[in-house]
């Protein structure tokens, strides 16, 4: 989103082809990363590709002021909210 800065990739739960990224790895159930580093490595590179090419994106619901941060709970726990929810500082 133009004008955030402070981290180059986020992905949180993105789904591509059955799998699963969450926070700073992508796995599968089970052990499938330990039993195939190279597969995962391979599948790591390919999401960071898609993102860098804007294949892959997040939307963003909301942006609040971290004063505001009970206002975003609130909006989120209402189910009003579809996609990210930014607080910034």
């Amino acid at each position: 989103m133009p004008g955030l800065t402070g981290a180059s990739i986020i992905f949180e739960r993105v789904f591509v082809k059955g799998w699963i990224a969450g926070s700073s790895e992508i796995s599968r159930p089970g052990s499938w990363i330990k039993r195939d580093k190279a597969g995962h490595r391979a599948n790591t590179e390919q999401l960071l590709q898609w993102c860098a090419q804007g294949k892959l994106s997040s939307h963003v619901h909301a942006v609040y002021p971290l004063r505001e941060a009970p206002d975003a709970v609130n909006a989120i726990a209402a189910r009003q909210v579809m996609g990210k929810v930014i607080l910034r500082p």
